[in-house]
């Protein structure tokens, strides 16, 4: 429950290097808002200047001022040459804004994650899936939990057919302080005591979950992105790992041991902390699975765990990838609470796969190809997904592969993916993604420069155009695969946003040709 802070105790939190204008503070003043843009102020506010990507928010002090800010923090070394301006409120100069901010957040909203079981999923790949898993897992076992990340909050219960969505997804994985914390708040409000939620390297770097305890840290995979932002993979690993490093003792780190950042990622893991360990191929982690079986129906695995016992698992959820969602959401449960093993491999298979997660597309004509739509946006990714989709064809069916790549992003990850693409599919459809403020041509291109034969490929950049070009080329039996946006209902096309939801055009086509 949201309580307003004094300006004292706000204070207190932020540990300020400096006041500008301590005359107009007012210690026992309230203050019932915390704000990062300027344009979203209200009256009585705090506004946090943040430094962003694009913009910062020390350029707009004067417009939260006239909105009704009654004092500005701002970071050192930032703004100063904009205080001469600021003579009618109290400016506060604090080390760094978003860390000041994560602080103030927690304690206006009593501190969320200390009132219920927080799951951090962290990883390139697997994060949607394994934090709806977990949700769906810990809501058929314990009556109710819920989920936060790219696709909004969401409340699962038992019995229920479907989630309550109690937030839209803001187009981040894991939202700024304020946000975060209100939504924590009223999940917890709602009597749901699990929450999983996804963890990006944006958000750790960013401070954006600190003051947040983690009762469970998950650790999917580690592959290359956002090398525009990290530029390195190391400084990739080091936002991740700052998840782990920070959990306090008595929580428990999950891991899995088979990609190769999961047992260098082990070595930093704080004292105290239980570690937990998945694999396929390691046949001394906590959670094993062998036997495993893959198919367009779903995944089946025996489970084998010292631990925490034994036994055959079936879930509804396609390929390799997806049977290690399965173990880390496994391991994360076991983690949390006390379970017969027989009552979790009964709640496995009641789950429901991530919208736009290697989502195999129903359709009654029985002429048109199979049509899977998955947010697959990194090399890996792409590479899971199309090795799945090959590895449940039939010898003589053809994949075809409809992908771009996202603008304003991590350009080197293009060609990788053009070459991951024509290794592995027999039919390309290169088009466009989210081209932002990028020409679309020049990302095209990017993906050609790493694709050594073009005999196979075909640029269509209209994206509807090429999703319908790859269903009426291909036959019964052959796979249509469309990579990149999964869940996404939009497109982002320079200055503007339009709609469009892969699943709807595919859908589209669909229909068209049942006539």
């Amino acid at each position: 429950m949201k309580t307003p802070l004094s300006c004292q105790k706000l204070l207190e939190l932020i540990e300020p290097l400096q006041i500008i204008n301590p005359d107009l503070l007012q210690a026992e003043q309230l203050i019932a808002e915390l704000c990062l843009d300027s344009r979203l102020m209200s009256s009585g506010a705090a506004f946090f200047c943040i430094a962003g990507e694009k913009d910062d928010g020390h350029a707009h002090v004067l417009e939260a001022i006239a909105a009704g800010a009654e004092l500005v923090i701002a970071e050192d070394g930032q703004a100063e040459s904009l205080f001469l301006e600021v003579l009618s409120r109290p400016v506060i100069i604090v080390k760094k804004t978003r860390m000041a901010l994560a602080k103030a957040t927690a304690a206006l909203y009593g501190y969320p994650s200390k009132r219920a079981q927080l799951i951090g999923v962290t990883g390139t790949n697997g994060k949607t899936t394994c934090t709806h898993l977990i949700a769906q897992l810990l809501a058929e076992l314990k009556g109710s939990a819920a989920l936060m990340g790219t696709m909004g909050a969401k409340i699962f219960r038992a019995g229920a057919p479907e989630p309550t969505l109690l937030a839209e997804g803001s187009g981040r994985t894991t939202p700024e302080a304020p946000e975060l914390q209100s939504t924590l708040d009223q999940l917890i409000e709602a009597a749901v005591k699990h929450i999983a939620m996804e963890v990006s390297s944006h958000a750790l770097h960013q401070s954006r979950v600190a003051e947040n305890d983690f009762a469970v840290a998950v650790f999917t995979n580690l592959t290359q992105d956002h090398l525009d932002y990290h530029l390195t993979m190391e400084a990739y690993f080091s936002s991740k790992a700052l998840l782990f490093q920070e959990l306090k003792a008595g929580s428990v780190a999950v891991l899995n041991l088979d990609d190769p950042w999961g047992p260098i990622l082990r070595q930093v893991i704080p004292k105290g902390v239980r570690v937990l360990t998945y694999s396929i191929d390691d046949p001394n982690a906590d959670l094993v699975a062998e036997q495993v079986s893959l198919s367009l129906e779903g995944s089946s695995f025996h489970l084998r765990s010292a631990l925490f016992g034994s036994g055959d698992c079936t879930i509804a959820l396609q390929g390799k990838f997806n049977v290690y969602n399965c173990l880390a959401a496994l391991g994360a449960v076991f983690a949390l609470t006390e379970i017969k093993v027989s009552d979790c491999l009964v709640a496995l298979q009641k789950l429901r796969p991530a919208k736009g997660r290697f989502e195999v597309i129903a359709h009654p004509n029985p002429q048109a190809p199979t049509c899977i739509v998955d947010y697959a946006h990194t090399p890996d990714g792409l590479e899971n997904a199309l090795i799945t989709a090959r590895g449940i064809l039939a010898p003589q069916s053809k994949l075809y592969v409809v992908f771009g790549c996202g603008g304003d992003r991590d350009s080197t990850k293009r060609p990788l993916m053009g070459k991951i693409a024509s290794e592995l599919a027999d039919q390309i459809i290169i088009t466009s993604d989210n081209p932002r403020s990028e020409d679309p041509n020049q990302i095209i291109a990017d993906i050609l420069a790493g694709i050594p034969s073009l005999k196979k490929v075909k640029v269509e950049n209209d994206r509807a155009k090429a999703i319908g070009e790859a269903i009426r080329a291909a036959k019964q039996g052959d796979l249509v695969l469309v990579a990149g946006k999964g869940h996404e209902n939009y497109q982002i096309l320079a200055d503007k946003t339009i709609h469009f939801d892969d699943l709807e055009e595919i859908c589209r086509v669909l229909d068209l040709l049942a006539t």
